[in-house]
Order: C-alpha cells, then sequence, then structure tokens
C-alpha cells in the first residue's frame, strides 16, 4: 500500500514499511491502540496524545483502564520498537 503503517485487524499484526519484522499483538485492547493509531497515522495525524488513544481504547470504561499508555503496554517487551513518545507525552509509530 502507499501508507507507511498497516494493521490488520485479523490478525492483529502492524506492519511498517521501513521495519523488517511485523509486530503480532497479542492483547486486545493493545491491538486497539495500535489499530486506532495506525488510521490516525495514514490520516496524516502522526502523533497522537495518551488521552486521545486511551480514549479511543476504553470510550467511557473507567473500571480496569490504563491510566497510561506505559501501563498498557507493559506486558509487551517489542512495543519499544513500533511505537514512541515524545517529551510531551504524545505517542507515534515509528517509521
Amino acid at each position: 500500500s502507499m501508507f507507511p503503517v498497516h494493521f490488520d485487524e485479523y490478525t492483529n499484526t502492524l506492519t511498517i514499511r521501513t521495519n523488517p519484522v511485523p509486530w503480532v499483538i497479542t492483547g486486545l485492547k493493545q491491538a486497539a491502540a495500535v489499530k486506532y493509531m495506525a488510521e490516525q497515522a495514514n490520516k496524516g495525524r502522526r502523533e497522537l496524545s495518551a488521552a486521545e488513544i486511551l480514549g479511543a481504547v476504553y470510550g467511557t470504561q473507567q473500571h480496569g483502564r490504563s491510566r497510561r499508555m506505559r501501563d498498557l503496554f507493559k506486558s509487551n517487551s517489542q512495543w519499544q520498537s513500533y511505537i514512541t513518545s515524545n517529551e510531551k507525552g504524545h505517542w507515534r509509530i515509528i517509521t
């Protein structure tokens, strides 16, 4: 595709054109966050606030909600190869 990132929602796999290793995401909430980030990146919105991403994942759910992106991804050792944050707490897929 012409997009630098692609998220396959059937296999929960993120493929980045510049990264030879696809990221298969097992956690459903983690996958939802990355899917949202990929969709927004492909609309030209590469950097998103943690609040926006977590809002897209959890909606109005309060119970069992990760308060920080690091909490959401803490069980996944690979995430730092694929997403990063700047000093303002905005997150993006590494392309």
